[in-house]
Formats: structure tokens, C-alpha cells, sequence
């Protein structure tokens, strides 16, 4: 059991390390973009505003779509293991994992995103 919750972690932080590298390779793509877009009046908070809309509406499709499977899947095989066995099942904690793991990750994300920016549109003797 505890080998599986291990890879299972992996696999999640993997996953996030992944979409992080994306982001930052993203914003890095467009800076003369964001630079342009500062440069004629934008704050950093309105050029910030598309790439956390994108991010949080992709991350949290992705998470529900998971959810669905994962519970479709569960009670699938629950059926077949208490008609096989006299077994209860426990409370189901995928849903309440998954809507925090929505939460932390959209928060971290935005915070990550207005960060990068920031420190891409703002040069340093100007903070």
C-alpha cells in the first residue's frame, strides 16, 4: 500500500514540476510581448490576469475530469468487491483531496504567475 501511495506521489509532483516548467517556458516566450504591454501602460496585475485565467480554468477542468474517472472507477470496482466479499466501504476522501488539491494549486499558481511577471515588466531600480 505504501509503495503505491509513493508512486502516486511521484507521479503528482512530477505532473506539477512539469506544468510549472511550461508556464515559466510560456511567460519566457512572450516577454517582449509583456514588455510591450507594460511599456504602453499595462500593470503587471492586468498582463497577469490572462495567464492565471488560462492556467486556473486548464488546471481545474483537468482535476474535475480526474475526479469523475477515478470516482466512476471506484464504485465500478467496489461493486464487484463487496459482491464478492461482506465488506463496507469507507468514505470516499477523493473528492475533498481533489478540491483542495484545486484550491492549493490555482492559488500557487497565480501567486507564481504575477511573480514572474513582475519580475519580467518591472526591472529592479524601479520596485
Amino acid at each position: 500500500m505504501f509503495f503505491v501511495f509513493f508512486i502516486a506521489l511521484v507521479i503528482i509532483i512530477l505532473s506539477i514540476s512539469f506544468i510549472l516548467l511550461s508556464l515559466n517556458l510560456l511567460i519566457q516566450r512572450n516577454k517582449e510581448l509583456l514588455l510591450n504591454l507594460y511599456n504602453i501602460g499595462y500593470n503587471h496585475n492586468r498582463i497577469a490576469k490572462f495567464y492565471q485565467v488560462f492556467i486556473s480554468l486548464t488546471t481545474v477542468i483537468s482535476i474535475i475530469t480526474s475526479l469523475i474517472i477515478s470516482n466512476f472507477i471506484r464504485n465500478y470496482y467496489l461493486e464487484k468487491i463487496i459482491n464478492l466479499f461482506d465488506f463496507t466501504a469507507n468514505k470516499n476522501y477523493i473528492l475533498l483531496f481533489g478540491i483542495s488539491l484545486i484550491l492549493i494549486l490555482i492559488i500557487s499558481y497565480n501567486i507564481l504567475i504575477i511573480k514572474n511577471i513582475k519580475k519580467i515588466v518591472i526591472p529592479r531600480n524601479e520596485k
